[in-house]
């Protein structure tokens, strides 16, 4: 009785998964092998993508809003040269390896040490005039901020 019971079991099993899997004519096969369709080859006649901005070695680090800035790399400041107007904040960037410090000469402002990867540092130019920009670190570094 125990068997009779056991395949009746497997019977009425098979029948639920038969039933619950349902016919070859179901609409739903369709949508798995539409849906499944994702070898196709990628669209190679689009143009390329040309937003961003291309590598370049002479320009200073920017910030997030693209102002003025100037870079502390190999042992130099990059820009040598910086024109800005009055009121233009200028950010310091140290991509450096080494520490730096950015200091107007005339004491107007020092960053203090920054070390690669650091924070950088700004400073908002009040007052038109020209201003020599020192690493007290390595003096054998400077540049020139014009302000006008």
């Amino acid at each position: 009785m125990r068997r009779a019971s056991l395949a009746g079991l497997a019977l009425a099993s098979l029948l639920f998964v038969t039933a619950a899997c349902g016919d070859d004519d179901d609409d739903s096969s369709a949508d798995t092998t539409a849906a499944a369709d994702t070898t196709a080859a990628p669209d190679t006649t689009a143009a390329p993508d040309t937003t961003a901005a291309p590598e370049t070695t002479s320009a200073p680090a920017t910030t997030a809003s693209n102002g003025p800035a100037i870079a502390a790399e190999s042992i130099s400041f990059t820009p040598k040269e910086l024109s800005v107007a009055v009121g233009d904040t200028v950010t310091f960037v140290n991509a450096d390896a080494v520490p730096h410090t950015f200091t107007e000469d005339g004491g107007l402002f020092d960053s203090g040490t920054k070390g690669s990867g650091d924070a950088p540092f700004t400073f908002t130019f009040d007052t038109a005039g020209e201003y020599h920009l020192i690493c007290k670190i390595h003096p054998s570094m400077s540049a020139t901020i014009t302000v006008s």
